[in-house]
C-alpha cells in the first residue's frame, strides 16, 4: 500500500507517519491498497492556489481530490488528496486529526467514483464514509 504523505508548509498539528498508517488502512478496508496515492497535508493559502490552479475558485476548500486514473496512466496510481490542516482545525480545534482523517476518507472516495450530488448517491458515499472512519479510529 504505497502512500506518500507531504506537508507544505510544515503542518505541526498533523503527523506524517500516522495519516499514512490511516492511510493505508482506509485504502486496505476500500480494498485498493495495492494502489498509490498522494497525500498533501497544506494549509489554506496553499490550498486557495491549488484551487484556483485546478478548479478556477480563487479560495480555499478544505479538501480536493485528483484521479490519475485513466487510459494512459498505470492501474496502480489512485490520485491525489490535498487537505487543507489549517481549516480542519478552525473548524475542529483540538480534535484536528478526526477532521483531517474525514477528508482523507472523503477525498479517497472521490477517487474511487463516489459523489454526492444527488442524495441517493450522498447517502451511498456517507454508509462508506462512515464504515472507512471507524477502521481509520
Amino acid at each position: 500500500m504505497p502512500v506518500d504523505v507531504r506537508q507544505s508548509p510544515r503542518q505541526s498539528r498533523v503527523k506524517v507517519p500516522e495519516i499514512r498508517r490511516v492511510a493505508g488502512r482506509i485504502l486496505k478496508e476500500a480494498g485498493c491498497d495495492s494502489q498509490y496515492l498522494s497525500v498533501l497535508l497544506t494549509d489554506d493559502a496553499r490550498m486557495a492556489k491549488i484551487h484556483q490552479r485546478w478548479l478556477g475558485t480563487l479560495e480555499p476548500t478544505d479538501v480536493l481530490s485528483f484521479s490519475q486514473r485513466g487510459p494512459a496512466s498505470p492501474a496502480k496510481i489512485l490520485g491525489d488528496v490535498a487537505i487543507s490542516v489549517q481549516t480542519a482545525f478552525r473548524l475542529r480545534g483540538p480534535r484536528v486529526r478526526e477532521e483531517v482523517i474525514r477528508y482523507l476518507v472523503h477525498g479517497i472516495l472521490h477517487l474511487l467514483g463516489y459523489r454526492h450530488d444527488k442524495p441517493k448517491d450522498r447517502r451511498r458515499m456517507e454508509r462508506f464514509a462512515r464504515r472507512l472512519e471507524a477502521c481509520a479510529a
